[in-house]
């Protein structure tokens, strides 16, 4: 369905920390289609943090990027640039990033402003007493804000769930994910022979406290069985030494370092199974790439990404935090061979509603449904 506009296309603005990388794919796509200018305001540029672990700068494509903090004034730059962009259509990340000081001070008091919002639901692990205050400062967000919000895009239907409890209205909620930017043909997944171990991989921050790589380990040395080898892919968190040492220890474990982050969805499929063992994640983008490169994944319900193996039927979803369950998902694939072959063909049936393309079209039908077409049928989340 075409949708006209009285003039011509709004342009579209995104409010970054730093140029997207985890979602970089479908923010490019956007930029390259949307039909308008699309600009990036930004804080800052990549971090060194991130550089570290793999991560590299993307294709942005047409978008234009200001990084904020390189003004020399960045109040007055980002109050002219409000002025100078009337009609713009403002997607902000969220109510706690660094880019929130200028939003609430700048973006919220312009008159007409036009706003959407996306983000991962709050970081509700850790003890009750900060579980609590977190809902209460998010139950203050949605009312102190929910007029000048038209649209709130959250991070799987776990964040859909958990802001509308935190009193934001259903109708306004979408379901969002992070996509990376994978470019090139991949190939299909390396076909494993008979008789041969289980290839797993981990891909990801050395993290007891949110990755949950101690329950991995646990997981992995309560098997009863040899016929598998696990690769470890990552190199800093809070768990790195403890993690390295392990594998340095166990006879099926290796330790691979670090990957540059354009490469791990090809070296993926020469894999089986990718775990994600995650206690708390906004958007676990790793389940992405492994459905990207067509193996299954074993995940907990703590990932968010977890609705792409529920959809798809790709894999297993276990309780966060049980090292009992996710032994016991590991062991059934180990004694099941067969089991690992059906999620690939799964997988490989299921991506193309998980590509950059896909998820982009839906980002803006969504901007146009809830900005200039509200009786409109709503669109519907092509990876649910």
């Amino acid at each position: 369905m075409t949708i006209r506009y009285y003039n011509a296309k709004p342009e579209l603005v995104f409010w970054f920390d730093a140029p997207p990388r985890a979602g970089a794919g479908v923010f490019q796509y956007i930029a390259q289609s949307w039909g308008s200018k699309v600009y990036y305001l930004c804080i800052e540029t990549l971090s060194e943090v991130r550089r570290a672990g793999g991560w590299e700068d993307c294709d942005h494509g047409q978008a234009v990027i200001s990084i904020i903090c390189e003004q020399p004034d960045p109040n007055r730059f980002v109050s002219d640039f409000i002025q100078q962009h009337p009609g713009a259509i403002h997607i902000c990340n969220g109510f706690r990033s660094q880019t929130t000081p200028y939003v609430k001070k700048w973006l919220f008091n312009a008159p007409g402003s036009r706003i959407a919002m996306w983000s991962e639901r709050p970081n509700l692990y850790g003890s009750r007493m900060k579980m609590f205050l977190l809902m209460l400062l998010h139950r203050y967000f949605a009312f102190r804000y929910s007029g000048k919000i038209n649209v709130y895009l959250a991070l799987g239907t776990i964040g859909v769930e958990t802001f509308a409890r935190c009193g934001w209205d259903r109708n306004i909620l979408f379901p969002f994910m992070y996509d990376p930017q994978i470019k090139g043909v991949l190939p299909d997944p390396l076909p494993r022979n008979p008789g041969e171990p289980l290839r797993m991989i981990y891909v990801g921050r050395f993290a007891k406290s949110t990755k949950g790589v101690d329950v991995l380990i646990a997981a992995i040395d309560g098997l009863v069985s040899d016929k598998w080898r696990l690769d470890l892919v990552g190199g800093y968190g809070d768990y790195k030494d403890q993690t390295i040492a392990w594998a340095e220890r166990h006879p099926n474990v290796s330790f691979c370092g670090t990957w540059p982050s354009n490469e791990i969805c090809q070296r993926m499929t020469q894999y089986d199974v990718c775990i994600v063992p995650s206690r708390y994640d906004g958007w676990n983008v790793v389940t992405n790439e492994a459905m990207r490169a067509g193996i299954g994944v074993i995940i907990t319900d703590a990932a968010a990404s977890d609705d792409l193996v529920k959809a798809s039927g790709a894999g297993e979803v276990v309780l966060a935090g049980d090292v009992n369950a996710l032994r016991k998902s590991i062991q059934h694939i180990i004694d099941n061979p067969d089991l690992p072959d059906s999620w690939k063909e799964k997988a490989k049936t299921y991506s193309p509603r998980i590509t950059s393309d896909s998820v982009g079209k839906y980002f803006m039908e969504v901007l146009e449904y809830s900005f200039f077409q509200p009786t409109r049928l709503r669109p519907k989340c092509p990876w649910l």
